[in-house]
């Protein structure tokens, strides 16, 4: 599919504190001389759960976690320029996640999906079964 950028779908904007009010004065971070750009686009979710549905990707929906992995490219076949994230040396046999290319997952809404250590998962887990069993023992019985 392809899509003509509009208004509604495609954003090109040069770094600014309204963007993103961190980048206080650093915005020309490659250090290339020029202020660097913001590139925000969409497509319509329907059509992504389309495409996925064709290959076999089937129950996608608004709540389903995605990572994102950017880069770009002068070629449509190959990853042939920058890979967002790691520097220019990075390992080519690396995981996205290991060389930090990869986003935290997110659903389509935008929403991060928060990771739970699992340590402290069954830490957390053990407590509030503990509390269970101590509310479960004292709560009064009835005849």
């Amino acid at each position: 599919m392809s899509y003509t950028p509009t208004t509604s779908n495609y954003h090109w904007a040069p770094v600014n504190t309204t963007i993103d009010p961190s980048v206080g004065t650093a915005t020309d971070i490659d250090g290339g001389g020029q202020t660097d750009h913001f590139l925000s686009f969409s497509v319509p979710f329907n059509n992504v759960v389309t495409l996925l549905a064709a290959r076999g990707i089937i129950g996608i929906d608004e709540n389903s976690t995605f990572s994102y992995v950017m880069a770009t490219a002068t070629q449509a076949n190959s990853l042939n320029q920058d890979l967002n994230g790691p520097d220019k040396t990075y390992d080519g046999s690396a995981t996205w996640s290991t060389l930090g290319a990869q986003t935290d997952p997110m659903t389509a809404s935008g929403m991060v999906v928060p990771e739970v250590d699992p340590a402290v998962g069954v830490a957390l887990l053990a407590a509030l079964a503990t509390a269970a069993h101590h509310l479960k023992r004292r709560s009064p019985r009835r005849s």
